[in-house]
């Protein structure tokens, strides 16, 4: 991207995430102090462009690339420059020592870092951004709108035949220690030509930061990167936007260097653009059938009383959403967790990268302590054990009824509940208080803990999601449910009662998959989310979480569509497991797993180090 004008507010335009560019008119900044390297007004050291540049030979060969479709590499032997244009994946231009004199760039540079930067931070970018330049009228930065917007405009004009307009963009980018922009292909109305100007000290490869090009796949989405660019003092970059022009700026590893670069945009006509791809549904099943023995052998018995059953509710009624700790029997999790490193196990990228990249594994592959945790997952016992939890109907003896203060819901709740507090014969063949006993260091070891998650400004806010009752109200006569879950009849409010409401039968599914999370792991918004559509339960168990934090990222956040404040955030623990219920204006992502989270494990040394991931159990529930 140009790395440039990035707000808060995400444009989730068709074809992938990308930026909305900022208000054009806009209060002017704080005035600082500048300096003027010589005589007020005027500069000692000109800016202007590098003289090779603009000699008609170059010129000649820069149209042909861009105007006649002509194959080049390198452009700039033929008059000793070192100029470069990329043709794949998409037409991109480097000219290194774009400024004839280095010593305006020196001093543009002390201007810049003068400035005030504003911390941005999404799905899709951390970094430091100033506010608009167009803004500032002090004598670096306006001598050099002049140079882009006036003498570089002009050239580019010749050279693309683009009809470029007068409207630009312009900001000054400072990335730091694990500062990241993930891929996105720029594409904004009016946004034409893609521009970046390095101002950044000696740089390698391996400090990170670079400008990565992505190639397509069949579906006109984000394959793999194919190019990468390392940033250069003074050099310049620019690209046409289209929706082949997919890329990322990587994540910065250097925690001692600072990636500072000036970019924008160059507006011109809109070009119309293909329609959005749309992802295949994921597959949705009904429970499985699984032994009624083995749920008993894997969930912590605790959560099998009714007591506990209905605390958790509660809470859940309120807020929708709660972590249950210690889930899983002690045992069971440890077996999981040790298969969960098998090298056998198949584990395919999910992609594409601008809507996501981490590993899931290949079903078949999974050893069988492992499937094995998966059809406890679906099975009918999970079904209707979590019905009890949210008071979601999951299971068609749930309750039908929202309000869990009526006499004839606590009946209904009760005889529900006896088939999930039935408990395994012991030895002797008896049962004891419908459940295993356990010796009282096995009592305290795995009581558990129900809480609802953290959030980040700790204040009572309304939950994730609108009163469930409320969802009938978005139904209208005739309407079903798409993932097979039927409207709930309208009812009438007399005296200030709510009549219940009745359900048609329907079909509770979800979907499971195992989930590998590592450094440079994340999901991003995008408004072609099929799965996003639907009000859903998102259940997870997470393992090996050591050393995941807000600070490395991993986390999963919850926000209001058209909304920056995030209204939940969901921190991965050992043997969690995380229940949100969201609605159909409840987007999530999973936070950039940036490169602390390596160095918090102790494996920054050894990249293929098998312990420096966690796993997810992730379930998706549909009433």
């Amino acid at each position: 991207m140009s790395e440039a004008n990035i707000t808060d507010k995400r444009d989730l335009s068709d074809g992938g995430p990308s930026e909305e560019a900022p208000s054009r008119v806009s209060s002017p900044p704080r005035k600082k102090k500048q300096k003027t390297n010589g005589a007020v007004g005027v500069l000692s050291h000109p800016a202007e462009i590098n003289e090779k540049y603009v000699e008609k030979s170059f010129k000649d060969c820069m149209r042909a690339v861009f105007q006649d479709g002509v194959e080049a590499t390198h452009i700039g032997t033929c008059i000793g420059t070192e100029a470069a244009v990329i043709t794949n994946p998409f037409t991109c231009c480097v000219l290194p020592n774009f400024v004839k004199d280095e010593r305006f760039l020196k001093g543009l540079k002390e201007e810049l870092l003068e400035l005030d930067f504003n911390n941005k931070s999404n799905d899709l970018y951390k970094f430091q951004q100033s506010d608009a330049l167009q803004n500032f009228t002090s004598l670096y930065i306006t001598a050099l709108k002049k140079l882009l917007y006036e003498d570089f405009l002009s050239w580019l004009r010749e050279v693309t035949g683009i009809p470029f307009i007068n409207t630009f963009d312009l900001t000054c980018s400072k990335y730091n220690y694990t500062d990241v922009l993930l891929c996105h292909d720029d594409e904004l109305e009016g946004r034409r030509v893609a521009f970046i100007l390095y101002l950044v000290p000696t740089w390698a490869k391996k400090d990170g930061g670079l400008l990565d090009l992505f190639d397509m796949d069949e579906h006109g989405q984000p394959k793999s990167v194919v190019k990468s660019l390392v940033p250069n003092w003074n050099n310049f970059v620019f690209f046409e936007v289209t929706p082949k022009s997919f890329h990322q700026v990587s994540e910065v590893l250097n925690q001692d260097k600072c990636r500072l670069s000036v970019s924008g945009w160059f507006h011109g006509p809109t070009v119309p653009r293909p329609a959005p791809y749309i992802e295949p549904r994921c597959t949705l099943t009904p429970h499985v059938d699984t032994q009624e023995t083995l749920f008993y052998e894997w969930i912590n018995e605790s959560y099998l009383d009714f007591g506990n059953q209905s605390e958790v509710q509660d809470t859940f009624s309120d807020e929708s959403e709660i972590q249950l700790s210690r889930f899983f029997e002690k045992e069971k999790y440890e077996a999981v967790l040790t298969q969960l490193q098998n090298s056998d196990i198949r584990w395919k990228s999910r992609g594409p990268a601008n809507k996501r990249h981490y590993k899931s594994a290949e079903l078949t592959s999974l050893p069988p302590v492992i499937q094995e945790c998966l059809s406890v997952m679906q099975s009918e016992h999970m079904f209707l054990l979590l019905s009890n939890f949210t008071a979601l109907r999951l299971h068609a003896q749930a309750p039908c009824s929202d309000d869990d203060d009526d006499d004839d819901d606590e009946d209904e709740i009760e005889e529900v509940q006896e088939k999930t507090e039935e408990g395994l014969d012991d030895e002797d063949g008896e049962k004891v208080n419908g459940t295993r006993c356990k010796s009282a260091s096995e009592e305290s070891e795995s009581k558990p803990e129900a809480r609802i998650v953290d959030h980040d400004d700790g204040d009572e806010r309304e939950g994730v999601t609108k009163e469930r009752g409320e969802q009938s109200d978005k139904v209208q006569d005739g309407d079903v449910h798409e993932q097979g879950t039927s409207r709930k009849d309208e009812t009438d409010l007399q005296d200030g009662v709510v009549i219940k409401m009745k359900r048609e039968a329907s079909t509770p599914r979800c979907r499971a998959e195992v989930r590998k999370w590592t450094h440079g792991c994340y999901t991003l918004l995008h408004d072609t989310d099929t799965e996003g559509s639907e009000f859903a339960l998102d259940a997870s168990v997470f393992f090996n979480t050591h050393g995941v934090s807000q600070a490395t990222g991993g986390f999963v956040s919850y926000i209001a569509k058209g909304e920056d404040e995030e209204l939940l955030s969901v921190l991965p623990e050992e043997n969690s497991l995380s229940l949100v219920y969201r609605d159909k204006e409840t987007l999530k992502f999973v936070k950039h797993i940036n490169h602390s989270y390596r160095t918090s494990r102790g494996s920054n040394g050894n990249p293929q180090n098998s312990h420096c991931a966690f796993y997810e159990l992730y379930l998706v529930y549909y009433e």
